[in-house]
């Protein structure tokens, strides 16, 4: 057998299978050790299932009642099934986890052909090395509140990553049901399966092929696909019963110019929407360099096949983002909505997986015993800084070790020495093309050219003599492995300390108390609030995504903009300042008198106000505690009726 036939030889499935089971129950317990954390979709669950009450035609129970995602509703079908808070965010929480991890696991054990290589990609993700290079959108591995986003992305990745391994069926069924799980993420994967169901058909009128793998039928690509299309439609028609109107009438009713709001709400107020940093877009044009150069000079079929595939993948993010951008700074705020409202810009955080994978993968494949030694190193020094990073000057720190990315920019000078042609002719162009990338980087990034250019020189150095290993390999190797074993008494020491419960403040919990006996309590907080309905179990009338349901559902904007108006004192249109955003609420407040305050309570159906403790309202004051405050409106809410104790036993 040649090395290059050992080189792509496919790693065994059950030996792939087991690395999935390991991802997974490192999640399982990842999520138990490090505590439970809240998840946006409780909150939309607890709505569907019928757990709080709004007041008719509110616009967050339009939103989540009209939103087409698969995931909200299965949500609401979980907690309409008696599923607790606590089980259900755990589940989302390793859901979280698992996007982060198994989409680099499978595409680099894919192009590597190696679990173990997958494996510690992964962890090496985990250290956040690649966080400051996203879109618009902010980047996270471990489990955060807003999992919508970050799970559909996972799932996209996972069907690329799919189609890499020549999982056919995976790939295209994934496809035809991404659109239900999350749509704004589905077109470059189109794009990209497009492509190479084209190339598919072109290889099938080809009488010679030097691929000796078998193609996989149409027919059965076309089923897999019309079966994820199908599982689509059907979530689609038995959604259809729950859509809600916007209201016409009472004080969410749609009055107004709905254009105006939207427009001035995403020219002014939406970040995600805004044009990405400079990072996003030295991690697209580096992801884009990598693809091509492991295209163009990877060591074996299995790698220029993957890197050609995902530079399509990531060609395609690169044109929906720059064109819209160039469309954007033409059009400004009258950019047509569709273009812009699914959030193209969030397409660049899937390059930082893309690139870790391909480069920890050329790293083992090139040099498949030093290449483990690169990588071992950038993991033992991503997982011990915690020890070494405070002995260094606090200034130093925090400019440039606060972060994984001085790794990143090491790792991927690695790879471009990994990925140097074996032809001289073929050598002198790669010299250009790396010395114009340095350059190029080092006029926006001087430290980051400064980090590749020593990732290219030191690679160099530990490789240069490739006959002899160093007799220290093996216990460097094993310095990530023995700092993981470390971890685990940590792990069994929180499992037995902490009580895996939801966070939630006293101050939380004695709201709730309070109002358990009002028959429809609404509050009205600070708009920049979070969580306070999933801990409280009370609807609330405004939160800090509350004026984000504009950029998917323009048609409710008047009504937030209206309530924004009415109870903070500032809009979104683009006749309002931006400046005027964060208005002196508690002037505001503080200012109006009681019967301006039952006025108010009236129109929207608020019965109580959060405010901090140090205001005064001209309210009647329930209960003080961590620095907030709880205020009643008079003749707002009606108690429930008392239960006698010898009917419905003691209570």
């Amino acid at each position: 057998m040649r090395p290059d036939d050992l080189v792509n030889t496919p790693v065994p499935r059950g030996l792939f299978w087991a690395g999935i089971v390991t991802c997974i129950l490192f999640a399982v317990i990842a999520v138990i050790a490090r505590g439970v954390r809240w998840d946006e979709s409780y909150e939309h669950a607890q709505i569907l299932a019928g757990q709080v009450t709004y007041p008719p035609g509110h616009p967050l129970v339009v939103y989540v009642h009209n939103a087409f995602s698969l995931q909200t509703g299965l949500a609401g079908l979980a907690l309409k099934c008696g599923m607790g808070p606590l089980l259900f965010c755990g589940i989302r929480n390793v859901l979280f986890l698992l996007a982060t991890l198994l989409p680099v696991y499978v595409i680099t054990t894919t192009i590597a052909r190696s679990v173990l290589a997958g494996l510690l990609t992964a962890v090496l993700l985990l250290q956040g090395l690649l966080l400051e290079f996203d879109g618009s959108y902010p980047t996270m591995v471990w489990p955060a509140l807003y999992s919508n986003g970050h799970i559909g992305g996972g799932v996209v990745l996972l069907a690329l990553g799919a189609l890499l391994m020549r999982a056919h069926r995976s790939a295209w069924f994934l496809l035809g049901l991404i659109p239900a799980i999350h749509i704004g993420q589905w077109p470059p994967l189109v794009a990209t399966m497009v492509a190479y169901a084209a190339w598919l058909g072109y290889l099938q009128l080809q009488k010679h092929r030097n691929d000796p793998t078998p193609l996989p039928p149409f027919k059965v690509l076309l089923t897999m696909l019309l079966i994820g299309l199908a599982i689509t439609a059907l979530f689609f028609v038995i959604q259809r019963p729950f859509i809600v109107s916007p209201a016409t009438e009472g004080p969410f009713a749609i009055s107004g110019d709905a254009k105006a709001v939207w427009q001035g709400y995403t020219a002014d107020h939406d970040p995600h929407r805004q044009f990405p940093p400079g990072n996003g877009h030295v991690i697209l044009i580096g992801t884009l360099l990598l693809g091509g150069l492991g295209a163009r000079f990877g060591r074996d079929a299995t790698i220029r096949r993957c890197c050609t595939w995902i530079t399509v993948y990531a060609g395609s993010i690169a044109l929906a983002v720059w064109c819209t951008m160039a469309i954007h700074a033409w059009k400004g705020a009258d950019i047509p909505f569709l273009l812009i409202a699914w959030m193209p810009y969030r397409l660049i955080n899937h390059m930082p997986s893309l690139t870790l994978a391909v480069m920890c993968a050329v790293l083992i494949v090139r040099w498949p015993i030093r290449g483990w030694w690169i990588t071992g190193i950038a993991t033992t020094v991503l997982l011990s800084r915690s020890f070494w990073i405070p002995h260094l000057p606090p200034t130093m720190a925090t400019s440039y070790f606060h972060d994984g990315a001085w790794v990143a920019f090491g790792l991927y000078g690695a790879t471009l020495l990994a990925l140097t042609p074996t032809r001289r002719k073929d050598r002198q162009q790669h010299f250009y093309l790396v010395l114009a990338a340095i350059v190029a980087l080092a006029c926006y990034h001087r430290f980051g050219a400064a980090c590749l250019f020593l990732g290219l020189v030191c690679s160099y150095l530990i490789t240069r003599n490739a006959r002899r290993e160093p007799v220290f390999f093996h216990p460097i190797l094993f310095v990530p492995v023995l700092v993981l074993l470390l971890g685990v008494p940590w792990m069994v020491t929180e499992l037995h300390r902490k009580s895996i419960t939801l966070p939630v403040s006293a101050f939380e919990s004695r709201i709730a108390a309070q109002l358990d006996t009002t028959e429809t309590p609404l509050l009205l907080a600070s708009p920049d609030n979070i969580l306070l309905q999933a801990k409280t179990g009370i609807p609330v009338l405004a939160e800090a995504a509350t004026p984000s349901l504009i950029s998917y559902l323009p048609e409710i904007g008047p009504a937030i903009d209206t309530l924004y108006r009415d109870l903070y004192g500032y809009g979104f249109t683009r006749d309002d300042q931006k400046d005027a955003f964060p208005l002196a609420r508690d002037i505001l407040w503080q200012g109006r008198s009681t019967e301006e305050w039952r006025t108010l309570a009236q129109r929207y159906g608020f019965t109580h106000v959060i405010t901090p403790a140090s205001w005064s309202l001209n309210l009647d004051r329930l209960l003080a505690e961590e620095d907030y405050a709880l205020y009643a409106v008079p003749d707002s809410g009606k108690k429930r009726p008392a239960i006698p104790q010898g009917e419905s036993g003691e209570r």
